[in-house]
């Protein structure tokens, strides 16, 4: 999954590039996505067609994923996702698709960690 989200969106390739040379070569995918999070965090207002674009990619991988795919983007990306009143935070929830929405702890406060 973390092969196809980087190959889809070039952008993210220096962050597979740091976390594969500071893991000796093991791609971990939830340290990975975290840092997909934090990079559409910092880039929402300079590149929002790139932000979106991963997010759309994140909620389709989601709705055709298996359950530990999904559990991957709930754990290190849904819930990653900064409070509305923070930085980015309002913005990617607007990239958010009905499927990832409906995992969000924001638009379901009982799912709240």
């Amino acid at each position: 999954m973390i092969g196809a989200l980087v190959y889809e969106h070039g952008s993210l390739e220096p962050i597979l590039a740091e976390n594969l040379e500071e893991m000796d070569g093991v791609v971990l995918p939830h340290l990975i996505l975290s840092d997909v999070v934090r990079w559409t965090v910092a880039h929402v207002r300079d590149e929002p067609t790139t932000c979106r674009g991963i997010w759309e990619w994140l909620g389709r991988a989601y709705l055709s994923g298996t359950e530990p795919v999904r559990n991957l983007i709930w754990v290190s990306d849904v819930e990653m996702l900064p409070d509305p009143q923070d930085p980015g935070g309002a913005e990617l929830r607007g990239y958010l698709s009905p499927e990832l929405r409906e995992i969000d702890y924001e638009y379901h406060p009982s799912l709240r960690p």
